[in-house]
């Protein structure tokens, strides 16, 4: 069945609890977890009697764990299309991209399990985070609670962050098609930007690097905004 649901276009819209563009949703678990969904995210919840699951079929998520009042006490899993995060009395994130997920512990710690991997699990504890595809775990990084955790707040949070990156970021939170320009991508950005006020947040950026916002109307798909160099005078 979690084979059908990751394959099936349709699975994010009957997902138990899902985000459109732009939305959060913060909700309490069965057993008192927390979880909170960042913009277009699709989470599946499987509790039984041996294991407390979600599936994460879409988007990112933030976990803050209960202790399970079940004896014994059933393990917390969230599992990807690459993976499942095996969580130990902990608070952290799970972010799924196309090509691999990203696990961001902030408290506790968490075992990373990639569904084609052999051997032990990879543990990441309290401020590291970790890629994993199906096969592997990549190194660990840090992690900062402050700047993983922003968008809960509707805010996006960059710290010397490349425009080009900046702008891919901030189209999650937008219906509009955002892009950057090549020549600019490289340039750097640090601030806090509204998630929730997207267009401002490009207009702030824009004047701080005196660069300027395209806008184009398209009739066959979503307005597209792209961020390009100043016009010459």
């Amino acid at each position: 069945l979690w084979t059908i649901e990751r394959h099936t276009p349709w699975r994010e819209m009957t997902a138990d609890l899902h985000t459109g563009v732009g939305k959060r949703l913060a909700t309490t678990l069965a057993d008192g977890s927390q979880a909170v969904l960042n913009t277009a995210s699709a989470l599946n919840l499987r509790f039984g009697a041996h294991a407390r699951r979600l599936q994460l079929l879409a988007g990112e998520v933030l976990v803050t764990t209960a202790h399970d009042s079940s004896l014994p006490a059933r393990p917390f899993l969230v599992e990807t299309r690459h993976g499942q995060a095996h969580a130990l009395g902990t608070q952290f994130t799970v972010r799924q991209y196309g090509h691999a997920t990203r696990v961001a512990v902030f408290e506790g710690a968490v075992e990373i399990r990639p569904c084609h991997a052999t051997g032990n699990p990879t543990l990441q504890r309290a401020g590291q985070q970790a890629v994993f595809t199906a096969s592997g775990v990549e190194p660990p990084t840090p992690a900062d609670q402050q700047t993983g955790t922003a968008w809960t707040q509707g805010t996006l949070i960059a710290l010397s962050m490349p425009l080009g990156e900046f702008v891919q970021e901030l189209g999650r939170y937008s219906d509009k098609a955002l892009s950057c320009d090549p020549a600019v991508a490289g340039l750097r950005i640090s601030g806090s930007y509204p998630t929730g006020n997207v267009d401002a947040a490009l207009r702030s950026v824009a004047q701080a690097l005196a660069l300027q916002l395209v806008v184009v109307d398209r009739f066959w798909g979503p307005q597209a905004v792209r961020i390009a160099p100043a016009a010459r005078t």
